[in-house]
């Protein structure tokens, strides 16, 4: 059975390259352009993964983490932003983020944070 993901970020062309690259990986991608718009999609999917976009507009990456805490605890988030700042890094680590990641991300990197993520959530620590 293959893995779902579901990428958040509110720019379209950022969510057709990283749907084409983790496609490709095999995994079941799902998009979201807004925060409405992931929850909408996590109300009907249980995903294995969550890449999402610090800035969503009205709300946040940091938003949609709380939101999957609140609905599944192994649920490992990975936020990305084309503005780290350390702050809002912390604070997603504290809030249980799996990565924080700075764009543009290398496709390496992206990869392996994403697998590593994925072997996480099979064998979660007790």
């Amino acid at each position: 059975m293959r893995q779902k993901i579901l990428i958040i970020d509110d720019m379209e062309f950022i969510l057709f390259a990283l749907k084409m690259l983790l496609s490709r990986e095999g995994y079941h991608v799902f998009t979201a352009c807004s925060y409405s718009d992931a929850m909408e999609k996590m109300s009907g999917t249980d995903f294995n993964l969550m890449l999402t976009d610090i800035g969503l507009g009205d709300k946040t990456g940091l938003d949609v983490l709380k939101e999957v805490r609140k609905k599944d605890h192994f649920c490992p988030v990975i936020l990305h932003t084309g503005a780290p700042d350390i702050k809002t890094e912390t604070e997603a680590r504290r809030m249980g983020a799996y990565d924080y990641l700075s764009k543009p991300v290398e496709r390496e990197t992206l990869l392996r944070s994403v697998r590593m993520a994925l072997r996480h959530t099979q064998f979660p620590m007790e």
